[in-house]
Formats: structure tokens, C-alpha cells, sequence
């Protein structure tokens, strides 16, 4: 029988559905708001590297059901870490020539100046970020303190960016002086120097469903916004309206 392309739709949807409810019931993750499309090719990933077929769901259902570990796996690839030190060039680029130096100048020094990176992933925006402000504060000689809120639904990326440990492959997006100013070389590559690290809180944090930062300058939110359904997109950049300074 040829299905229509409406009850293949509908299917999907069923399924999905029963994905997600599985993962929010047994894991600490809850995609409800992620858009449907995303969350469909993750899943088909996952299933081939599980040798089941795309169209044997129902084989892959009960899989997840009766395996704790191939549910973390999964929900592990639906938490999508892309992220790299000074990613999007141009961006850092505008932020250090006009952002950063207006902000600092502009900044009452008996606040903090309180900056918040949301789904920083494993960190590597988070300290790109806070270099930025770092090297403008001590190149205006201000006396500011400097905050800096990194979160993400992540519990393993958090972890890792806390540790502040990267492959040396980074030579290729940090300049040398940064290397030299605000790393330090170690055997398995390079780590953030106690001084830029103290700057970072990191914390494990689900901007849609978590209380968000308040009193921030700046909010930082890249590729994530991309993977959520209109509401929740509308929903997280009211937040992020309430948690600025005016």
C-alpha cells in the first residue's frame, strides 16, 4: 500500500514523540521545544551506527527502552557541540573593534560588568569572550571587575570546559600572544591560565527552563537558536530581554 505523504508525517510524529518522552522521563534532557527535523536526522544517525534500519523504528524503540546506555548515547548527539576559539572571525573581529572597547569605556566602575554566554558548550567561545574584555580592561587601565556566566544543558561539555584543556590544534584559531598571555602549554596541549579561568563561572543550565542571569551587559547566544521551534526561540530571547541592564 503507498502511505501518503501525510500519514508518513503523522508517523514520524508518533515516534518522535515516544523518543522524546523517553528521554525526559529517563534522562535529565527534555527536547520538546527542539524542532522536529533536527531531532528526526540525529535520531537516524544514531539508529546506523546502531546497524537498524531507518524504516525498523519500531526495533529501535525497544532498544531505547531496554538500553540506559544507547538512551545517554542518543541523547548525548541530540545536544549538538559545535563551537571553536574566536569562531566566525568577523564577529570577534566587530566585538573587540566597537563592542568591547564601548562597553568597558561606558561601564560604571563600581559594578561588575557581567557578561553571559548561553550554550557555551565545552567553552572555547566562553574564553574567547573573556580575553576580549580581559585585554580592553587592562588596555584602558580601568578598574573593573569582570564577570563572566557561561551555561549549558551539557552536564559533559561543562565539565570539559571547566577543565580548560585543549588539543594543540588551537595554534590555528588563537595568535601567538594569546597563547602566550592567556594559556600555558602542557603535554596533552594547552590549558587556560588560572587568571582568565577565575573570571568564568560555568554552570550546567537549561536557558528553557532554568532561571536565567541577571544585570548582564552582554548576552552571547550563537547556534543555538537555530535548533529550536519559533515559541522557544521567542521565549529565550524574552529572557535574555529581561536579564539585560536597559
Amino acid at each position: 500500500r503507498l502511505h501518503t505523504l501525510q500519514e508518513l508525517r503523522h508517523a514520524a510524529e508518533g515516534w518522535l514523540s515516544e523518543v522524546i518522552d523517553l528521554l525526559r522521563t529517563q534522562t535529565a534532557h527534555d527536547f520538546r521545544l527542539y524542532k522536529s527535523g533536527t531531532l528526526q536526522r540525529r535520531i537516524e544517525r544514531r539508529m546506523a551506527m546502531a546497524a537498524i534500519e531507518t524504516d525498523d523504528i519500531d526495533r529501535y524503540l525497544r532498544t531505547l527502552h531496554g538500553d540506559a546506555r544507547e538512551l545517554d548515547l542518543l541523547a548525548k548527539d541530540l545536544l549538538i557541540n559545535v563551537t571553536s576559539f574566536f569562531r566566525d572571525p568577523k564577529v570577534f573581529d566587530l566585538l573587540a573593534e566597537k563592542i568591547v572597547p564601548e562597553l568597558v569605556r561606558s561601564h560604571a566602575p563600581d559594578q561588575a560588568l557581567r557578561i553571559w554566554i548561553a550554550g557555551c558548550s565545552t567553552g572555547e567561545e566562553t574564553y574567547s569572550l573573556a580575553m576580549l574584555f580581559y585585554e580592553q580592561i587592562a588596555a584602558t587601565k580601568r578598574d573593573i571587575k569582570l564577570q563572566v556566566f557561561a551555561s549549558d544543558v551539557d552536564p559533559d561539555a561543562v565539565a570539559s570546559a571547566r577543565e580548560g584543556l585543549y588539543p594543540e590544534t588551537i595554534e590555528a584559531e588563537v595568535s601567538p600572544e594569546r597563547l602566550a598571555r592567556f594559556l600555558t602549554k602542557e603535554a596533552q596541549g594547552y590549558r587556560v591560565l588560572p587568571d582568565l579561568r577565575a573570571v568564568v563561572v560555568f554552570n550546567v543550565q537549561d536557558v528553557l527552563a532554568d532561571p536565567p542571569f541577571s544585570r548582564l551587559d552582554l548576552v552571547s547566544c550563537r547556534n543555538l537558536l537555530i535548533y529550536l521551534i519559533p515559541e522557544a526561540q521567542a521565549k529565550v530571547i524574552s529572557l535574555f530581554h529581561f536579564a539585560l541592564r536597559e
